[in-house]
């Protein structure tokens, strides 16, 4: 007798890369058009700073001492990356992963995994765009890149982990699993 998996199958994770894709490609419409605004039209840390009398000397004090001209890339990156991250949490939980329980702790984990990110890809923008002066949009592009490979299994392994998918599957599982929990 031939037993067939369940849904939670490779066309089963295929479907979530793909949802996950495609949350990503608007997360990214989002984050690029936000830090590109913050960084060329609004110069958000100038604003933030200025605005911050005696603390807002203190980081450009130091940012000069390390050699870097303004801090432009790394604020404007953070302020992309929240826009991002909400979007994020929105459509992977509801679409991509169709988790509707345990919001709290998966929001917990959620930001705790994109706090995350968001350092890693603000040192790596801050020492390689402000500091070594290279082309924004070029390492923007490539870390982020990176950022969302860390992310997806991130996001499918840990944040909507497989402990739910599997309660949530639990009539499609195939034989041998049925007999060993029934």
């Amino acid at each position: 007798m031939k037993t067939s998996f369940p849904s939670f199958s490779f066309s089963h994770h295929l479907k979530q890369i793909v949802k996950f894709a495609i949350v990503g490609c608007s997360n990214f419409a989002i984050s690029f058009t936000v830090f590109y605004l913050c960084y060329e039209h609004w110069h958000v840390a100038t604003l933030l700073l200025n605005g911050m009398r005696n603390w807002g000397e203190t980081i450009p004090d130091f940012v000069s001492k390390i050699g870097d001209k303004s801090p432009e890339g790394s604020f404007a990156n953070i302020i992309a990356y929240t826009c991002g991250l909400t979007n994020s949490f929105l459509w992977n939980r509801i679409w991509t992963f169709r988790i509707l329980s345990k919001t709290t702790k998966r929001l917990k984990r959620f930001i705790v995994l994109n706090v995350f990110c968001l350092v890693l890809s603000t040192i790596i923008i801050f020492i390689v765009v402000d500091i070594m002066s290279w082309p924004y949009k070029m390492v923007w592009f490539i870390t982020m890149a990176f950022v969302t490979i860390l992310n997806f299994f991130g996001s499918k392994f840990w944040v909507f982990n497989a402990e739910s998918i599997q309660q949530r599957y639990r009539i499609n599982r195939p034989f041998f699993l049925k007999r060993l929990q029934d």
